[in-house]
């Protein structure tokens, strides 16, 4: 074996690891998400906001909705949302990019399902029952999610006979996980049974929406929040004069003596899917007299398309370079001459990583110096903001390693005895 055969036979190796290299970061642009908004960190710094807002306020309002939306904010600790290159496509392409958005958010809400369920019937649901006396303050974070899951999914493929037992285990399982932080109970034994009830009316109007067709956790909120919104003039108004509120006593009295005529379905403005409700929800919020909020929504996002059409095509493209090194990787690697360039990676290949990592970090810091006065802290806003391009960014980094200290020391020598 001559000198050329044997060095060319060392760059084999190279050119594998190259090839990777260039994959894992092609996938990673493409697929892995360019930027994770962490909405339990937002939404507990727009919490903070309000309760200093409601502590500065005479009103005692204000500061029921503050607790209420800290409630809300604590329930979702740790859930996350992502956009990644395609999910960001299906967007900027999209004739309806409202329903798009709406499919990711779906998405994300049923990642995140079992986390948030449990911490809203911990946190929320003791407070739902008619007495309203309960003043709560559970440590969220260590509730055991799957325990009350178990009990939820019991309930859930339970039978009308046997649902009644299952709900009151699950019934005794958020008494036992709500707990202060010091672990002493907060839940009165008295409130069981109210709090039993209350559930009791919400699986039984699910179950009738359903009918035949199996239970399902998404189905049960779903249902749940749009018979809630529903009372109070939310996603169907029509719907209020249909079934009676939860929550109140029927004592014969109409406090309204021309309701509203019902509408002919009474399961009009009940969605099933997250998807159908985040529609539903905000096709109706703009209210009497004020334009479509989904067509708003799709007018904001439409003037913004330019731009997330041109940051889609970039994506593309600096997934497509990586693609052309795998290539031209895989190529030579069977070919006479193992030698190949690499250059245009090396140019444009930590763009991504720049753009969605080193830039939103350098911001957040930025941010944190300029707006430290400010009521709402920006720079924990833009800290939450995370990006999975740091994969393509080690990616990079790696190739100039083997670049530098493994293929060209062998190219060298190639070309020394060439």
């Amino acid at each position: 074996m001559d000198e050329m055969t044997r060095l060319q036979r060392k760059l084999i190796p190279v050119n594998i690891v190259v090839m990777v290299l260039a994959l894992v970061a092609a996938i990673s642009i493409l697929v892995a998400p360019l930027l994770t908004v962490d909405v339990g960190t937002v939404a507990a710094e727009i919490a903070k906001m309000q309760q200093s807002s409601a502590d500065d306020s005479e009103n005692g309002s204000p500061e029921f909705s503050a607790d209420y939306f800290k409630t809300i904010a604590e329930c979702l600790n740790g859930t996350t949302l992502s956009f990644s290159t395609v999910s960001l496509a299906k967007t900027a392409f999209s004739d309806a990019p409202a329903e798009a958005v709406t499919q990711v958010v779906a998405g994300e809400i049923k990642k995140s399902e079992d986390k948030i369920v449990a911490g809203v019937a911990v946190q929320m649901l003791p407070q739902l029952i008619e007495s309203g006396e309960l003043d709560v303050d559970i440590d969220v974070e260590n509730i055991d999610v799957e325990a009350v899951m178990d009990k939820f999914d019991n309930v859930l493929k339970a039978g009308i006979e046997e649902s009644d037992g299952a709900i009151n285990e699950l019934v005794d399982e958020i008494r036992k996980q709500a707990v202060s932080a010091d672990g002493q109970p907060l839940i009165d034994e008295q409130y069981q049974d109210e709090i039993a009830d209350t559930i009791k009316e919400l699986y039984r109007q699910a179950k009738d929406v359903v009918g035949d067709e199996e239970l399902t956790m998404e189905s049960f909120i779903c249902i749940t929040i749009s018979k809630l919104m529903n009372e109070n003039g939310g996603v169907n108004p029509n719907a209020r004069a249909a079934s009676k509120p939860l929550f109140i006593a029927d004592d014969g009295n109409d406090a309204n003596p021309e309701p509203q005529a019902p509408s002919e379905n009474t399961n009009d403005g009940i969605y099933t899917t997250y998807e159908d409700l985040l529609g539903g929800i905000l096709s109706s919020s703009g209210g009497e007299g004020q334009s479509d909020p989904t067509e708003e929504l799709n007018s904001t996002i439409n003037q913004f398309k330019p731009f997330m059409q041109i940051a889609v095509y970039a994506m593309f493209g600096f997934a497509g370079i990586w693609l052309i090194l795998f290539v031209f990787a895989c190529i030579h690697l069977f070919l006479k001459n193992k030698r190949f360039t690499m250059w245009y990676v090396k140019l444009f290949g930590f763009y991504p990583c720049l753009i969605f990592g080193v830039l939103p970090l350098i911001g957040g810091m930025t941010a944190g110096l300029l707006f430290a006065d400010a009521p709402l802290n920006i720079a924990a806003i833009i800290g939450a903001i995370s990006s999975l391009t740091w994969i393509s960014g080690a990616c990079y980094l790696a190739l100039w390693i083997v670049s530098v200290f493994w293929a060209f020391p062998i190219k060298r020598r190639i070309r020394d005895i060439s």
